[in-house]
């Protein structure tokens, strides 16, 4: 061994050059356990299979698709463990007799030595095979208030593709919704997929299918019209559905501010609108501002793109809140300003 390979900096990447991701998980699983398998989430107490670790891509990843949690190999353990990145790593190397070839923390850490448990192992199945299905019910007017807070009715809830749900299924194991629930129709190459969006629920916010509701997916694309003056790229449908019903912009929004589209697909909007307005958070209460971290990085590679923002003094970081901060009629002027003075 050269000197050159002692002393590392103890990072991810310099980790993954000596062992990969797949043996980090074995390292902390039972000898039974299997990739692309649901079992119960090693996280909490699950009765039901729905967590799965998949190997179909070169980048291995964990899915709990009953809290829609994600994550790679480090997180794993840090949750496993409840311990922080810098301790995961540490953990790692350690339990891998590699730490000698790193600069290791001057910190006294306590190594964890349980593994997980692989429980309730079910059908095998990629991740991207998981399906994702919907029982419907009426909406109540306690849904109309909420969504009305935010200056949509609906008609544009219909218009939008957005239904009220009691129930939602996961690989057909029924879980029961919040009070506020809601599916998010999406038809791609004529399949139906949702998304399922519980507004108050602290760790079962958005849960998305396998399949074709992917990174690819524009949200209300089907509303868009051949060409136009004027669209607005937003950072969700709630935004682009309330920016669509009171200014009349057609608005259209990814499935995260953190995606770049295809650049066939952004060309081909570039060319249907004369002005493509990026509207993203404007996240001042956050460090680094990631909404417009990301808006950047887009308009970098599509100087075409005009940025929108909202000023710090409204405290809003999109129009939904602006709407719930001001109301329809004020957010509608302020937004229309905010268009004219670019």
């Amino acid at each position: 061994m050269t000197f050159s390979e002692k002393h590392k900096e103890l990072t991810a990447k310099n980790i993954l050059e000596l062992i990969n991701e797949a043996d980090i998980y074995k390292q902390y699983m039972p000898s039974n356990f299997k990739f692309d398998v649901p079992f119960s989430s090693p996280f909490r107490v699950d009765k039901i299979p729905s967590f799965v670790i998949g190997s179909s891509r070169r980048s291995f990843r964990y899915k709990d698709f009953a809290m829609g949690d994600t994550g790679n190999c480090f997180t794993f353990v840090m949750q496993l463990y409840n311990i922080n990145f810098n301790q995961a790593l540490i953990q790692i190397v350690k339990d891998f007799n590699i730490s000698h070839l790193f600069e290791m923390p001057s910190i006294n850490y306590t190594l964890y030595t349980n593994k997980a448990k692989f429980e309730n192992p079910g059908k095998t199945l990629s991740i991207g095979e998981v399906t994702l299905k919907i029982k419907r019910k009426e909406f109540t007017q306690e849904d109309y208030d909420y969504w009305n807070s935010y200056g949509i009715s609906p008609g544009y809830l219909k218009l939008g593709r957005i239904v009220a749900i009691s129930y939602y299924f996961i690989n057909d194991i029924p879980y029961k919704a919040d009070k506020f629930a809601y599916a998010y129709i999406e038809k791609k190459d004529n399949i139906t997929t949702y998304k399922i969006y519980q507004p108050y629920s602290k760790y079962k916010k958005w849960i998305a299918g396998g399949g074709k509701n992917n990174s690819s997916i524009w949200e209300l694309w089907h509303l868009l019209p051949e060409q136009g003056d004027e669209l607005i790229i937003t950072s969700s449908r709630k935004d682009a559905l309330a920016i669509y019903e009171n200014l009349k912009i057609p608005s259209v929004s990814l499935q995260a501010e953190s995606i770049i589209p295809k650049d066939i697909v952004l060309k081909d909007i570039l060319k249907r609108f004369k002005r493509v307005y990026l509207f993203y958070d404007n996240d001042i209460s956050k460090e680094n501002n990631p909404g417009q971290l990301n808006a950047k990085k887009l308009l970098d590679k599509y100087p075409e793109l005009i940025n929108m923002i909202i000023p710090d003094k409204y405290n809003s970081k999109d129009f939904s809140d602006l709407i719930l901060n001001t109301d329809r009629v004020q957010a509608k002027e302020i937004l229309k300003q905010i268009i004219n003075d670019i």
